[in-house]
């Protein structure tokens, strides 16, 4: 039985240090325009919404099934 050992890939783009990571994304957060947080809002709110009614269906399907299992036994 051999071991194989898989030696870790680093992309070349990664930072190499904690300080390039943290500069990175405050250098994209910098850059950000005005209209990404209400994208960003929009976004969120359509998840909700779609959390929401996904719920609803989701206990209306069990409440009919539940109806039909004590219906039929």
């Amino acid at each position: 039985m051999t071991a194989v050992t898989a030696t870790p890939v680093h992309p070349i783009s990664a930072p190499k240090h904690a300080f390039e990571a943290t500069s990175v994304s405050s250098r994209r957060n910098r850059h950000r325009g005005g209209f990404s947080e209400l994208r960003d809002a929009q976004r969120q709110r359509t998840l909700q919404i779609a959390a929401v009614s996904s719920g609803i269906v989701s206990v209306s399907v069990l409440a009919s099934a539940a109806a039909v299992l004590g219906l039929s036994a």
